[in-house]
């Protein structure tokens, strides 16, 4: 450690009085910041302040690493430091400087501010935990002038790789075969990986009705703004038509996180938090809302800002991941329909949604189809549909739907920043592709 000739120092070696004084009592470091408030009494003497203790505080990745730290005070104020590894026997040794198990006189830095500031480093080894430092006055000194007598802080180290999982989600159930994923894993270094999700809308009767674009824009232009972290958390409290409520936990949750969800009764609209109490864990909404005490809320934050505020995650989109569509679906009538009909039967009807336009042979152009009267998923030859014009068509006339049944999406996402546990980050399939339905 280095000390820049800041101040006088001890390691609990030069006198009984400095022994005493660098003890370190177990129910100090036990105490919080707020209930140190008399284990050091003041004389009538001279009294100097500690004003401020300065370290970054941020989550460190898993590698052996450094931290500066800075101690300002008046000349003459007097303080020892001690730093711990949470629920460990260890303890940081100023003079090896390195954390070694049990405390000795070395584990304790004593200081007599002679310059208006103390300044240092700590070294931390490889590997993870919650690191504790704990700055406390001794005699005839202050801290902040008030009669508080320690200042304690914490560093959050990654035990190892964290794993981001990005997933494709749909908020319609059972729309699509199993999803693919693809993951980023790392820690203190950005990781890219490129990926190609395979997406297949699933063939049976309820679900079976094929995919459209949600718009040219939506497919052409896939960004970090299409992705989502949720979280869910329960109501403390029924509300009715208000747009606030208090939940169990704020963590995941900030200002622009939507509620997308609730597991009993209904949302009006998709509102945003606007603002957060953290002390009673309220939340105020964009707009009103019913809920019962102890539901639970699922909760999204898109967007690259959102997510980082919410998850600790930095990452993007690039290579403009390309958006490929699988064939327009193409089926056939089974029943002579030559004298005019709006009811086709044809021989299936996986891939064809209501609304979408047809194409084929004689028929005129801006068809719709109106409705799909009778699923057939299998093609067994009992498809039903309704279309807008009166079409004359003979059996086996081939008819295309604007509609697929298949689709690719391929790029590469970094991850620059991650966060401090394994963590899921989600591709709203619903901003960019939306599933068929018979009506």
């Amino acid at each position: 450690m280095s000390y820049h000739n800041s101040s006088s120092s001890s390691y609990n070696t030069s006198s009984t009085s400095q022994r005493q004084a660098a003890a370190v009592p177990s129910e100090i470091l036990a105490l919080n910041d707020e209930e140190i408030t008399e284990n050091v009494r003041l004389s009538s003497e001279i009294i100097s302040n500690i004003s401020s203790f300065e370290i970054d505080t941020t989550d460190m990745p898993t590698g052996v690493q450094s931290r500066f730290f800075n101690i300002k005070g008046e000349i003459g104020a007097k303080f020892f430091m001690v730093i711990t590894l949470a629920n460990s026997s260890k303890f940081y040794n100023f003079v090896e400087e390195a954390f070694e198990d049990g405390h000795s006189s070395a584990s304790n830095l004593i200081i007599t501010l002679s310059k208006n500031h103390h300044r240092g480093t700590v070294n931390f080894p490889s590997g993870g935990g919650d690191f504790v430092f704990k700055v406390i006055a001794l005699e005839n000194t202050t801290i902040f002038n008030s009669k508080k007598v320690a200042i304690t802080k914490s560093i959050f180290k990654a035990g190892g790789n964290v794993t981001v999982t990005f997933s494709p989600f749909s908020g319609v159930a059972n729309a699509y075969d199993a999803f693919t994923t693809f993951t980023c894993v790392g820690y203190d270094q950005a990781v890219t990986s490129e990926f190609e999700l395979n997406l297949t809308n699933t063939e049976n009767e309820s679900n079976g009705f094929g995919l459209t674009t949600v718009s040219k824009d939506s497919a052409s232009e896939i960004t970090e703004d299409q992705f989502f972290y949720s979280v869910t958390d329960t109501v403390s409290g029924a509300t009715s038509s208000l747009d606030t409520v208090i939940v169990n936990d704020l963590t995941g949750i900030i200002v622009g996180t939507e509620i997308h969800g609730v597991s009993s009764g209904s949302l009006a609209g998709t509102p945003s938090v606007i603002s957060i109490d953290t002390i009673t864990k309220k939340l105020t909404l964009s707009a009103a809302q019913s809920f019962a005490d102890g539901i639970t809320l699922t909760f999204r934050s898109y967007g690259q800002e959102n997510i980082e505020n919410a998850a600790g995650i930095v990452f993007s989109i690039f290579r403009f991941p390309i958006f490929t569509q699988g064939s327009f679906t193409e089926f056939k009538t089974r029943l002579d329909h030559s004298g005019g009909a709006t009811a086709i039967t044809v021989d299936g009807t996986y891939g064809i949604p209501a609304g979408v336009e047809i194409a084929g042979r004689g028929i005129p152009k801006n068809t719709t189809i109106s409705q799909v009267n009778q699923a057939d998923t299998d093609a067994t030859g009992n498809g039903l549909i309704t279309v807008s014009n009166t079409l004359k068509l003979v059996v086996g006339e081939k008819l295309i739907s604007n509609s697929f049944t298949t689709a690719k999406i391929k790029g590469a996402a970094t991850v620059s920043t991650f966060p401090t546990a394994n963590t899921n980050i989600f591709l709203d399939l619903d901003k960019i592709i939306t599933v068929g339905e018979a009506t």
